[in-house]
């Protein structure tokens, strides 16, 4: 596992932390950072590998002619793995039509052009906001690296009931908590 991270300062801190962490839920939670870290990295090593293949240029949906490449564009995304960054070809017209450009690595990975969080963050989020009390969910934060914290400095393992009314159980087991 350290031939892994030996060259990425992330992935070392995340393995390290594992080893460092004292309690089993501190072991756990180390061991889902660094699974996340490796989750990241792969996602973006195979976004540039996808963005490295030839390009086959659609047609202007104007003046159709074919478009032209206008080179790599940074990209950004925030997804359940964290922010992933990566860069892809951009597409203009050769005729300057207006309001035509092309990025074929997003449509291939059915993204918005302006979309700036994955379809399964937005899902989670709508979960999250029907199945968790909101006095809960206001003191929750996850962290870019899938840690859950609370906002009064509290830090949580998984506290959710299986019994009966499983919200309310939560809520009330995480208010216990909180105070």
């Amino acid at each position: 596992m350290a031939e892994l991270c030996a060259d990425d300062e992330v992935l070392t801190t995340r393995y390290l932390a594992i080893g460092e962490s004292q309690s089993l839920v501190a072991m756990v939670w180390a061991a889902w950072a660094f699974g996340l870290a490796i989750a990241n990295q792969l996602l973006s090593q195979e976004l540039a590998r996808r963005a490295s293949l030839p390009t086959d240029w659609p047609q202007c949906p104007k003046c159709h002619c074919r478009l032209r490449s206008k080179g790599m564009r940074p990209r950004q995304i925030q997804t359940l793995v964290g922010l992933v960054q990566f860069s892809r070809r951009v597409g203009r017209c050769r005729n300057d039509c207006k309001g035509v450009m092309v990025a074929p690595l997003d449509q291939e990975l059915e993204l918005d052009s302006d979309q700036q969080t994955s379809q399964e963050v937005v899902k989670l989020g709508c979960l999250l906001a029907v199945f968790v009390p909101f006095d809960t969910a206001t003191v929750l934060q996850i962290t870019d690296w899938g840690e859950l914290k609370c906002n009064n400095s509290l830090e949580l393992g998984a506290v959710v009931g299986h019994e009966g009314n499983g919200t309310a159980r939560t809520g009330a087991s995480f208010t216990k908590l909180r105070n």
